[in-house]
């Protein structure tokens, strides 16, 4: 019933009003997952008290967790962490941009939650 109101209703502000952050990323926020992408992979660094602290918090649950955690390298755990926050609520990609200003990595969750342009490891260095 839920998915068929999301599907049916194009207007997100009134599903933002009635559902708040329960509600599923809208297309602006998953395009910023999918643009930067290659940079997230690349500079997000999923140490395992990351991972447990996201759990924790309830931005995914334990089944996830091992999904995550069973990437082989880096950049796998990080894509497949993209891909389920990608297929969560706002309150879920909200908690992933918590603790990774909590996790010291203020710049790849400032670009989260502003969205934007693509920035580089290069421009990081500069930050």
């Amino acid at each position: 019933m839920l998915m068929y109101l999301f599907e049916c209703c194009a207007d997100w502000e009134e599903v933002e009003t009635i559902y708040g952050n329960s509600r599923p990323l809208n297309d602006d926020k998953r395009r910023v997952i999918d643009s930067n992408r290659c940079v997230l992979t690349t500079l997000i660094e999923p140490k395992q008290s990351f991972i447990n602290r996201l759990c924790a918090k309830g931005c995914f649950n334990e089944k996830h967790k091992e999904h995550i955690e069973y990437g082989d390298k880096t950049s796998d755990k990080v894509d497949r962490l993209l891909d389920i926050v990608r297929r969560r609520s706002v309150a879920h990609f909200n908690k992933l941009v918590e603790e990774l200003y909590r996790d010291d990595q203020p710049q790849l969750a400032k670009l989260l939650a502003e969205g934007g342009g693509k920035i580089t490891s290069f421009a990081l260095a500069f930050v």
